[in-house]
């Protein structure tokens, strides 16, 4: 595996959060995209499907997307807190050749390892090779 340090550089837009004032223009040349929902809000998980579409329609075609699941801290032995079961996430991810994880903001449970898995991993080894040629 390649240091990550050593891939092009990286740039994180939160697009939820200051919607209002962009534009389509953030999607294109996007190598990835982590699509996030709340593990506890059911209502989160069902707009993701809004959300991907929209990727779809701006990015670039070969743009991976990590489908991911936070607040694992807050449904972590705790089956009731859960409004979004793994098998339903993960149906919705396989359905649309997501990559798919759960993590932790708060503890930081498997954020590292999503972003490595999304970065190293085989979707995103074609779009380096293909766009930097490394």
């Amino acid at each position: 595996l390649r240091d990550i340090n050593q891939l092009p550089q990286r740039k994180l837009h939160d697009l939820e959060l200051t919607y209002s004032i962009i534009s389509n223009r953030h999607y294109r040349k996007s190598a990835a995209a982590l699509l996030f929902f709340d593990l506890t809000d059911k209502n989160t998980f069902q707009n993701t499907l809004n959300w991907f579409r929209e990727i779809k329609n701006y990015a670039e075609e070969d743009t991976a997307i990590m489908l991911v699941g936070n607040k694992y801290d807050m449904v972590q032995g705790n089956t009731y807190a859960r409004a979004v079961s793994t098998e339903e996430a993960s149906k919705f991810a396989d359905k649309y050749n997501l990559m798919y994880a759960e993590t932790s903001a708060k503890t930081g449970y498997n954020v590292k390892e999503a972003f490595e898995s999304l970065i190293e991993g085989n979707f995103i080894q074609g779009y380096w090779h293909q766009h930097f040629n490394i």
